[in-house]
């Protein structure tokens, strides 16, 4: 059996949710600044997760409770800046892995962090020019590696950066770098090859042609 095929037996129902979500969006300045705020409470129970290769396990529930804000804001001619942040707080409900027995009761899901933050800044016309600047820096903080929570996945800022060239109002140029620091982290950790993580992209450089109408 696998996550896409799985025997009658190892099914005790269907997968129930129930989410809760309240929210408020604030606009200011004339229109220049506006910001967003959300929590929420999501509780899932009989979710089907693989456990190994080839083994899938029924969780009895798995809860999150969170909350998200976001804020844009123009503090002049030309310039935009954006923002959001988010904290998570999720837990198994009740979950022991058949293959190993191990009990996973309260702990974290592998993979999801608690705090994540990203920051954008845009200038247009720069130097009197049809130009755009871009810098962006993302932040995604410690996570589980595991269902026992005995690996952890360190916390890492990645920097960005894109100019943006007008060659006329129908085509631009555009030339980004992902990871400027080129910041050596993981991003990703398979519970079915507990020796093994996956590692982020190094510094990449793009060059991208836009011909739009």
């Amino acid at each position: 059996s696998n996550i896409f095929l799985a025997n009658a037996g190892q099914v005790k129902g269907l997968s129930g949710a129930q989410q809760e979500e309240i929210g408020a969006k604030l606009t200011a300045l004339n229109g220049r600044a506006d910001g967003t705020i959300a929590l929420y409470n999501i509780e899932r129970n009989n979710i089907l997760t693989s456990t190994s290769s080839d083994t899938i396990a029924d969780i009895g529930s798995e809860k999150s409770q969170g909350i998200e804000v976001s804020a844009d804001w123009a503090p002049v001619s030309h310039l935009a800046l954006q923002t959001n942040a988010s904290y998570t707080h999720a837990r198994y409900g009740t979950f022991v892995d058949p293959t190993t027995g191990l009990n996973a009761d309260g702990n974290l899901p592998p993979n999801v962090p608690s705090y994540t933050a990203n920051a954008w800044a845009y200038y247009t016309g720069a130097f009197n020019m049809p130009l755009d600047l871009g810098l962006g820096a993302r932040f995604v903080g410690a996570r589980a590696g595991n269902y026992g929570n005995t690996l952890t996945l360190q916390p890492y800022t990645l920097v960005n950066l894109s100019l943006t060239y007008h060659v006329t109002p129908h085509v631009d140029v555009t030339g980004r770098v992902d990871n400027v620091l080129d910041k050596a982290y993981a991003s990703w950790a398979d519970v079915n090859y507990p020796s093994e993580v996956l590692l982020g992209a190094p510094r990449a450089f793009y060059m991208e042609l836009h011909v739009h109408g």
